[in-house]
């Protein structure tokens, strides 16, 4: 009951504490430097891909497979778990666990504890980009609009965006000293560019959830994740590897 309590706690907490706050991270930061206005409708840019990925009803275990796994890595079949979000839609998710041998160091309930430390391969947030979000954020290009949420800001681009937090949260100081706290943790977050992947493509590494790597092709978002070793190189590969399985399943084999 404890290892499967410990395994529970895992994938929710990454999966719904932390997306939610990239999430959260990632409206603010692009809502700071909008415009009002725009529509729903779709862009130009890889329209046929958004079409196929949208006929997948996001069923994230049918774009990303057990059998595409399998193609770049062995798995544990005894210890080997399917879990699809109950959740519908962009926010929605697949995750793939077995067992790696590995241990880790975590806290539970205020004791430090020893845990599994499974390997793991996910596929979550599909989305896609239309004209009006180019108009409501003020961007030129997909590429802009995508890379604005992991790329390095420069100096100018975060006083701009304190100027206008300060503009918009004026006469509210609790929220803005929140929203200058997303800021500061989006100034500090580590993404690194994946060249010759999809259109842009950036992945970060955390020692206990491992890869997470975000990829456009065209209008089309996806995030991978995977962890399958202590060390970022292995996870990455694996998921460079899942990406094109997914781009692939819509002719985009970039």
């Amino acid at each position: 009951m404890i290892i499967i309590s410990i395994k529970r706690l895992m994938k929710h907490r990454y999966y719904n504490m932390k997306t939610a706050a990239r999430l959260a991270l990632c409206l603010l930061i692009l809502a700071s430097c909008s415009s009002k206005g725009g529509d729903a409708e779709p862009t130009p840019d890889g329209l046929a891909a958004t079409n196929c990925f949208k006929a997948f009803d996001y069923r994230y275990e049918n774009i990303l497979t057990k059998a595409d796994i399998l193609k770049h890595t062995t798995i544990d079949e005894p210890s080997f778990e399917q879990e699809v979000s109950t959740i519908k839609g962009e926010y929605g998710s697949c995750t793939y666990t077995w067992e790696s041998g590995r241990t880790r160091q975590m806290e539970l309930l205020g004791q430090l504890i020893t845990a599994p430390d499974p390997n793991m391969v996910g596929m979550k947030l599909l989305s896609f980009y239309t004209v009006g979000d180019l108009k409501k954020y003020n961007q030129q290009s997909i590429i802009d609009l995508f890379e604005i949420g992991y790329r390095a800001l420069s100096a100018e681009e975060y006083q701009q965006m304190v100027a206008n937090l300060e503009k918009e949260y004026a006469g509210n100081p609790e929220e803005l000293a929140t929203a200058k706290k997303l800021l500061e943790a989006r100034m500090s977050s580590n993404y690194t560019a994946v060249d010759g992947l999809g259109d842009s493509a950036f992945w970060s590494w955390h020692d206990m959830w491992g890869i997470e790597l975000a990829v456009l092709v065209g209008a089309t978002k996806f995030v991978i994740t995977t962890k399958v070793s202590t060390e970022p190189k292995a996870s990455l590969d694996l998921a460079v590897a899942a990406a094109k399985e997914v781009m692939s399943k819509c002719d985009q084999k970039r």
